[in-house]
């Protein structure tokens, strides 16, 4: 007789409530741009803390994601028209150019990688990953390389917990000693023009606080899975981008 109790098939050793975990960075990704973009007080500072837990949150739901689709060039074109759609909204609430894409695109190339990896086409779990870092070192855009790299090394940590804790406290010890000092180099090189100091402030004491998605990404939330509907995870990164745009310009 069939076991009608039998658990879930597991496909990684963390947290797999991506719905649940899915609203929690959507929160914090909100709280963020809040911070970012409409409040100038010193208090904001607690909202961009927030926001750190917001990008391996969206990173973890990506490789549990292409580990359990079953189409994933459909999901790679959903979140191509989602960056694409966002772009206009990204550059009008948080003043970028046209040259600066959204985190979108940063998800993209990563998920890119990992169907490299996994398809293994021509040898493409080889060629796939560097393709996409290559083009965040040319292209700007929301968390660029740190972004990829961050989605690859978690998909290949996945099936242990304590590879998933390995990788993101190694990604967080580069946002904490390491970045400042790449751009400590492009200070010197000329090609940034910015005060040292307040980088420093930005990623030492800000960007490290990422680490605090750990726990989310390992430990089980609910028993049951909480289901997101899949069209308000899509648009909640453009809708949140024009609200915050419009208060700002016609409210504030």
């Amino acid at each position: 007789m069939e076991n009608t109790h039998s658990p879930a098939l597991r496909h990684t050793a963390g947290n797999e409530n991506t719905g649940l975990i899915k609203l929690m960075a959507i929160v914090t990704m909100i709280i963020d741009h809040v911070g970012a973009a409409i409040l100038t007080s010193r208090s904001y500072i607690l909202l961009r803390y927030i926001g750190r837990l917001a990008m391996p949150l969206f990173c973890w739901c990506m490789v549990v994601g292409v580990c359990k689709s079953r189409n994933m060039y459909r999901y790679a074109l959903r979140v191509l028209l989602v960056g694409i759609i966002s772009q206009p909204f990204y550059m009008l609430a948080l003043s970028h150019e046209w040259t600066e894409l959204n985190v979108y695109a940063t998800l993209f190339l990563g998920l890119c990688a990992l169907i490299g990896i996994r398809e293994k086409k021509y040898y493409s779990h080889l060629w796939a990953p560097v393709i996409a870092l290559v083009i965040t070192h040319f292209v700007k855009m929301d968390y660029g390389t740190e972004g990829v790299l961050l989605i690859i090394g978690l998909y290949l940590a996945r099936n242990k917990k304590w590879a998933i804790a390995a990788v993101m406290g190694t990604m967080c010890l580069w946002w904490w000693l390491g970045t400042p000092f790449t751009y400590w180099l492009r200070i010197q090189t000329g090609e940034l023009k910015m005060s040292l100091n307040s980088l420093r402030y930005y990623v030492n004491y800000i960007q490290v606080w990422a680490i605090a998605a750990l726990p989310v990404m390992l430990l089980p939330t609910l028993r049951r899975s909480f289901r997101l509907p899949k069209w308000f995870g899509y648009a909640a990164y453009p809708g949140h981008l024009l609200i915050i745009y419009l208060v700002d310009r016609f409210l504030l």
